[in-house]
């Protein structure tokens, strides 16, 4: 896989398990740093009203970027645990695919504000997330399983923008 080239296997196990991490976060990082402020005005002012959304929100970076860290180590199970290219390449694949639905994904909800295709675009992630998932289950259940907060979160996200993309009036739309 081209994304994950750049890690032999000479590399010590410490060194490729936090690089496994951070390549998740980096495209959620540079993207936060431009999406957040706009995230927060449009999260206080939309769902701070329900005890729970305001929590979610309290709590939603540190939440995603150790999500994030959660998922990298899934894939570093697979990329360790597999026998061989023909059996990592494809679930790794499929993860390469996610990270580029998902590191696209608040672009295009904070600043293209286009609300049907964000719609669309989480559904997509969530159906690739899916898939990625199974075929992480596959190779190591370990990191099946490790990639279960995403899928949440992806269900959670899917949530906010059904609300987003099928609100009939205009105050709902993010207009921060």
């Amino acid at each position: 896989m081209l994304i994950f080239s750049f890690l032999p296997h000479e590399i010590p196990s410490k060194l490729k398990v936090i690089s496994f991490g951070i390549i998740p976060n980096l495209g959620f990082w540079f993207g936060a740093a431009t999406y957040m402020p706009q995230y927060y005005r449009w999260y206080t002012r939309k769902f701070s009203k329900n005890v729970w959304h305001e929590l979610l929100g309290r709590i939603h970076l540190n939440a995603m970027t150790t999500r994030n860290l959660v998922v990298g180590f899934a894939s570093y199970l697979v990329w360790e645990e597999g026998y061989g290219f023909e059996e990592i390449a494809p679930p790794l694949a499929a993860y390469a695919a996610l990270l580029g639905l998902y590191w696209t994904y608040h672009p295009v909800l904070f600043h293209l504000r286009w609300y049907s295709l964000s719609l669309v675009h989480v559904l997509a992630t969530t159906a690739t997330a899916a898939v990625t998932t199974n075929m992480f289950w596959k190779v190591s259940k370990p990191a099946g399983l490790l990639m279960a907060p995403f899928l949440v979160y992806l269900a959670y996200a899917s949530y906010l923008n059904t609300i987003c993309a099928l609100c009939l009036d205009d105050d709902c739309f993010l207009d921060v």
